[in-house]
C-alpha cells in the first residue's frame, strides 16, 4: 500500500528476468507522465508556449529509461510518431493478454486492462499508484448539455441517476468521491480493491499550472525522439536539437499567424500542421499516415 515508484521499478526489473520475452512494466502511453515523471517536453513562458525538449528533466528521464528499455524491464511504448499510424500499440495489448506484460497502468476511462474472454485466465491484482498523481484540470473529460438540445432536462435525468450510482462504467470507480466511504461501494467492487481505490484517490492533486501535452505534432516529434533514443540508440544530445528545432520553429509560425498562448487543440489544429510542413517538408500528420499506410 506504501511502495514508491523506486520499489515499482526493482518490481518491473525482477519479473522482467524470471521468463524470457517478458517485459516488467507497459505504459499505456509514451508521455513522460506514465513514467511517473513531471518532466514536460513544452513550457509556458510570458504568456506563449515554448518547446523545450531538451529540458534536463527530461534528459535525466530519457538516461534514467535506458537501460530498463535495454534489459526489457520496460515495454517501449511507440504511439507511431511520423512514421506510423498504428505504432505498437496492438503489441503492447497482445503482451498483457498473454502475461508477457506484467505491470501496466490503468485508470478511469482506459480500456487497457483486457477482459477475460480476451486473456489467458490469468488472475488481475491491482495496486496502489506508486506516486503523487497531479491531474491538470485542463485535461478532464466533462460532460455538457447543449443549449441547441431539444429536451436538456432528459439529459440532466440521466446525469442525476449516474451520479446516484455506487458503481459506473470506470471500473468500479465512483463518480462521487463521497461514495468511497459507502460499505454498499466497498462490497460492490470487493474490500480489497477498494482499499486500494481509496489509497491511489487520497494521491490525487490539481496542478495549480497547466501541464503540457500537446496534440500533433509535438507528441509526434516526442514520440519519434525516445524512440531513436531508447530503441535505435542515437545520439541523445543530436535528437533532442533537432527536435527542439522543429517544434520551436512550428510554434514560432503559429505565433506569427495569430496563435501566441494557446495549445494546438482544435481550431489550432489545421495551423500547427501547416506550420509542421513548412518546417519539416517529410512531416507526415496522422491523417496523413492513414491515407499513406492504406
Amino acid at each position: 500500500m506504501d511502495w514508491t515508484v523506486e520499489d515499482f521499478w526493482a518490481l518491473t526489473q525482477q519479473a522482467a528476468l524470471k521468463k524470457e520475452g517478458v517485459y516488467g512494466y507497459v505504459p499505456y502511453r509514451d508521455w513522460p507522465n506514465y513514467f511517473f515523471s513531471d518532466a514536460s517536453y513544452m513550457k509556458m513562458e510570458n504568456q506563449t508556449v515554448k518547446a523545450d525538449y531538451e529540458n534536463p528533466q527530461l534528459v535525466d528521464l530519457l538516461n534514467q529509461l535506458l537501460p530498463l528499455v535495454k534489459d526489457k524491464t520496460l515495454f517501449l511504448y511507440d504511439a507511431g510518431g511520423t512514421r506510423s499510424a498504428m505504432g505498437n500499440y496492438m503489441l503492447r495489448d497482445e503482451l498483457i493478454r498473454f502475461e508477457y506484460g506484467l505491470l501496466w497502468l490503468d485508470g478511469i476511462g482506459m480500456s487497457s486492462t483486457p477482459p477475460a474472454r480476451d486473456r489467458n485466465d490469468f488472475e488481475i491484482g491491482i495496486a496502489v499508484y506508486p506516486a503523487k498523481q497531479v491531474v491538470d484540470p485542463s485535461d478532464i473529460s466533462a460532460f455538457f448539455i447543449s443549449r441547441h438540445t431539444e429536451n436538456p432536462q432528459v439529459c440532466w435525468e440521466w446525469f442525476k441517476f449516474l451520479s446516484q450510482q455506487p458503481n459506473n462504467g470506470f471500473k468500479g470507480i465512483p463518480l462521487k468521491p463521497s461514495i468511497l466511504g459507502s460499505e454498499n461501494w466497498a462490497a460492490s467492487v470487493g474490500e480489497g480493491r477498494a482499499t486500494v481505490y481509496r489509497a491511489t484517490l487520497s494521491k490525487l492533486q490539481f496542478s495549480s499550472e497547466v501541464s503540457f501535452f500537446p496534440h500533433m505534432p509535438f507528441s509526434q516529434w516526442w514520440t519519434d525522439a525516445i524512440v531513436a533514443i531508447l530503441q535505435d540508440g542515437q545520439d541523445m544530445s543530436a535528437v533532442l536539437k533537432e527536435t527542439q528545432y522543429k517544434a520551436q520553429a512550428t510554434l514560432d509560425c503559429m505565433q506569427s499567424a495569430g496563435y501566441s498562448a494557446v495549445l494546438p487543440y482544435e481550431e489550432t489544429y489545421e495551423a500547427a500542421i501547416a506550420c509542421a510542413h513548412e518546417v519539416d517538408p517529410d512531416y507526415y500528420s496522422m491523417s496523413e499516415l492513414w491515407s499513406v499506410n492504406r
